[in-house]
């Protein structure tokens, strides 16, 4: 869904941009048809409309006033009536003059005539002055209309004509303007609604990508609930693993306590026995006997009280310690197999006397090899002073 209204919204912009550059064109073309139109005068078709009729009109009455105003009979009619005007005055004049009052009603009648006459002509004068006023006037005004439109201000039936043609051409333009201003608002009108639809889209885009983003973060989230899954499965197994161990460490924990009791039952005095006798033999005879309750705590017998092993010195501490772990390997080991014995520096802590004592007593009480690992040279001067055989390996 996001997809397609991305496409929709994608050509929706399209066409808006197609129409909006189209409509730019119309109204570049507007603007330049506008132009002309004020240019001459013009606003719309009505105004052309009203400018030719004015000018029709007024080429009419022109061509009126020029066909009356070329009318010679009414200047020979006028011409006429003045001379016979001047003429009856003259007659009037001579037989008034010539016969005093004989022809007195005669000479009355001819003045009477001569001033009507007279009157008359100065009408007719006076009307042709009047239309040859009115056609300069007409004249006047459509020449300045005619130059103005054609750049001819000769006024004629072909100039009329023309400047009908001329008019015609603003008509069609006024059309033009007025088509492609109608054509402009139904541009606007789509416009408008491309653009109602292009939010539309966004609008949608919008959505579908919050429907996305909650999307993803289900997803994000489906994916930390299954790692979790997957750690949790892993705990669990662990701790299968672990319970399964702790029960193993459980039952070997009571086996080596019950076998612990066992062997402590069936060896400790014996242990007891041996330590005593060997500590006895290390030690030169200081302590004859010692013994270690079934906590593993080691006491020196001596004839008045039980010395604990932690108030004693380093050194018979070496040497207890020294007794135990040949009991235990004369236990281990029983009577016919002798293992071999390997000190690491372990008489670091005797004196001399200690070592000198120990070294004999190990050479007469074990039968076995001896391997003594040391960093001194006091071990085998003390062998060689004891008369002790033995062979010396340099590393």
């Amino acid at each position: 869904q996001l997809s397609t209204y991305q496409t929709m919204r994608t050509q929706v912009r399209g066409i808006i941009e197609s129409t909006q550059a189209e409509k730019n064109s119309l109204d570049e073309m507007i603007q330049k048809g506008q132009a002309v139109l004020n240019e001459n005068g013009f606003t719309d078709r009505a105004s052309v409309d009203a400018y030719l009729n004015s000018c029709e009109d007024q080429y009419d009455k022109y061509m009126e006033a020029e066909q009356k105003y070329a009318k010679k009979s009414r200047i020979v009619f006028s011409t006429l009536a003045l001379v016979l005007a001047a003429a009856g005055a003259g007659i009037s004049a001579f037989l008034g003059i010539t016969f005093a009052n004989r022809f007195l009603p005669v000479c009355v009648a001819l003045a009477g005539l001569a001033v009507v006459l007279i009157i008359c002509g100065l009408i007719g004068f006076s009307r042709e002055r009047h239309w040859k006023q009115v056609s300069d006037e007409l004249r006047k005004g459509l020449s300045e209309r005619l130059g103005k439109h054609l750049g001819d201000s000769t006024v004629s039936y072909e100039a009329m004509e023309v400047f009908r043609s001329r008019m015609a051409e603003f008509t069609r333009l006024c059309d033009m303007v007025s088509q492609s201003e109608a054509t402009v608002k139904q541009f606007m009108e789509d416009i408008n609604s491309l653009q109602e639809k292009q939010n539309s889209c966004s609008e949608m885009i919008e959505q579908q990508q919050r429907y996305q983003w909650e999307l993803e973060k289900k997803l994000e989230r489906l994916n930390v609930c299954r790692t979790k899954a997957r750690e949790l499965k892993r705990v669990l197994a662990e701790n299968d693993r672990i319970r399964e161990e702790i029960d193993a460490i459980d039952l070997a924990q009571e086996t080596m306590t019950g076998l612990s009791a066992s062997i402590r039952n069936s060896f400790g005095l014996y242990l007891n026995k041996e330590a005593s006798r060997l500590v006895e033999g290390i030690t030169g005879g200081i302590y004859d006997s010692m013994s270690i309750d079934e906590n593993l705590n080691v006491f020196l017998n001596t004839k008045t009280k039980l010395v604990p092993l932690d108030q004693v010195s380093s050194g018979t501490m070496d040497q207890v310690y020294l007794a135990l772990r040949l009991a235990a390997a004369r236990l281990l080991q029983g009577e016919k197999e002798s293992f071999p014995l390997i000190f690491d520096d372990s008489f670091a802590q005797y004196d001399d006397e200690r070592l000198q004592s120990a070294l004999n007593w190990l050479a007469k009480a074990y039968g076995g090899q001896i391997i003594i690992f040391t960093c001194h040279r006091r071990e085998v001067n003390l062998l060689r002073a004891g008369g002790i055989d033995f062979q010396e390996i340099r590393m």
